[in-house]
C-alpha cells in the first residue's frame, strides 16, 4: 500500500465514483465548488494539475488524449484503489491565510507609524505652542487614521478567525 499526501480536498472529490474519467477542467470546477478558499480559476487550475502531475508519476492516475490539448482524460489505475492518502498541511499555494496575515503585518505597521505621528504632534505642541493652531488638523488626522487602521486590524484579525475555523472543517472530509 502507497502513501500519498494530497490535499484532503482534492483526495475526497478523486474518490467519488463519477471521477473515474476526467479533465483537468472537471477536477479544477470541482474543487472550486467545494474549496473554502477564494481561488481564481487560472490559480486553481494550476494547482489541481500540479497535483495531478504527481499522481501520474506516482502511477495512481493515467492520461490519454492529445499532448499539450484540454481534451486529455485522466483515468485511475488500480493503484488508486490500494493507495493511502494522508491529509496535506498546506492546502494552497498562497493561501487565503497568508494573504490576510501579509495584509495585517502592513496594517499594524502603518498603525505604528500612525501613532508615532500623533505622539509627535504632542511633543510639537509641548516644545512649539505656537504651533498648535496650524497643526491641530494634521494631529486629529493621524488620531482618525489610527482609529481607522484598529478597525482594519480587528476585521482582518476576525477573518482570520473564520478562515482557520473553515480550514479545521475541511480537514475531517478525507
Amino acid at each position: 500500500m502507497m502513501n500519498i499526501k494530497i490535499d484532503v480536498l482534492l483526495a475526497k472529490i478523486l474518490e467519488k465514483e463519477e471521477f473515474n474519467r476526467f479533465s483537468v477542467v472537471k477536477l479544477r470546477d470541482e474543487y472550486l465548488h467545494f474549496s473554502p478558499a477564494t481561488l481564481s480559476s487560472n490559480e486553481a487550475r494550476r494547482y489541481v494539475y500540479k497535483h495531478i502531475l504527481r499522481l501520474v508519476k506516482l502511477g495512481v492516475l493515467t492520461k490519454s488524449g492529445t499532448k499539450n490539448s484540454h481534451k486529455i482524460i485522466y483515468k485511475k489505475t488500480n493503484l488508486f484503489n490500494d493507495a493511502n492518502f494522508i491529509a496535506r498541511e498546506e492546502q494552497l499555494p498562497v493561501s487565503n491565510q497568508k494573504k490576510l496575515e501579509t495584509i495585517l503585518k502592513e496594517y499594524k505597521v502603518e498603525l505604528m507609524s500612525t501613532i508615532g505621528e500623533s505622539e509627535e504632534y504632542i511633543r510639537i505642541f509641548e516644545s512649539f505652542p505656537e504651533m498648535k493652531e496650524q497643526l491641530k488638523d494634521k494631529y486629529q488626522t493621524a488620531r482618525d487614521k489610527k482609529s481607522k487602521l484598529l478597525g482594519n486590524i480587528k476585521a482582518v484579525q476576525t477573518a482570520l478567525v473564520i478562515q482557520s475555523v473553515l480550514l479545521k472543517k475541511s480537514k475531517p472530509i478525507c
